[in-house]
């Protein structure tokens, strides 16, 4: 049997994944395909990649922020920030891998905002398809060709369960960042709350389609922690793993 997983976007929600990751691998669960969106993209790369789960654990929990802020770039063209500096440090710590070369088949997706098509790779370099795929608007420059420019995959695809249908998964297991709706942080009635909270409407109900032919779903409580609070790793990560080991049993007599 071909187990697919499903790795969904939310900048530092995403970091749930680790501890979902985690979970498995202490449970002996393997994961034949992965599929990623935004930050779901890159932990499924770096898994993918073979790099060790509790490396990428130190890393997220670990890691100098300010560091990692130092890594920003300006441009205030089409966005805040240019992104070279994310593919610098991308490529510092998961090398510059194809596709091809991976230890897992891994699908990443993308927006095409010109043309609303969703953009999936497959093929060719991974960091490129991960800048892609996480390039939030306003935040990140798209990135542009001859015939696309391409945002977040978030924007069509936040939990990409479809590339695993394709791919042949008998079994998939979607996480869904967007789930938990109703923990989120409610603050004051403002302009920019009232707009992130619409967009976090459509992606809750967006996310809920994409799961609609996962067989397994896990909804993390990540409800409450904003795009931004990489911080928080480490309670973000325990967040993946517990609400992982509460569906353990069912996955394992599902095999």
């Amino acid at each position: 049997m071909k187990i697919g997983l499903a790795l969904g976007g939310g900048g530092a929600r995403g970091l749930a994944h680790i501890g979902v990751l985690k979970a498995l691998e202490k449970n002996n669960i393997k994961i034949d395909i992965v599929s990623g969106t935004s930050m779901g993209a890159i932990i499924g790369a770096f898994y993918c990649a073979g790099i060790p789960i509790d490396y990428l654990e130190r890393l997220a929990i670990s890691t100098d922020w300010k560091k990692l802020y130092s890594l920003l770039d300006p441009k205030l063209k089409d966005g805040l920030l240019g992104g070279e500096k994310l593919i610098s440090f991308l490529k510092e710590e998961l090398g510059d891998p194809d596709f091809k070369n991976l230890k897992k088949r891994f699908f990443a997706t993308a927006t095409d905002s010109t043309t609303a098509e969703i953009k999936i790779f497959s093929s060719g370099k991974v960091v490129p398809a991960l800048r892609a795929s996480s390039s939030l608007p306003i935040i990140f420059n798209p990135v542009k060709n001859k015939n696309n420019v391409l945002i977040d995959g978030c924007f069509s695809m936040p939990v990409p369960v479809a590339p695993l249908i394709k791919a042949g998964a008998d079994l998939i297991i979607a996480i869904n960042l967007d789930a938990d709706y109703f923990s989120e942080k409610k603050g004051t009635t403002n302009l920019f709350n009232t707009i992130n909270k619409s967009l976090l409407l459509l992606r809750h109900h967006l996310a809920a389609a994409n799961c609609a032919n996962a067989q397994i779903i896990i909804k993390p409580k990540v409800g409450k922690y904003g795009w931004y609070d990489f911080f928080k790793a480490k309670e973000i990560i325990d967040a993946g793993e517990t609400e992982t080991k509460k569906i353990i049993h069912k996955l394992k007599s599902g095999l």
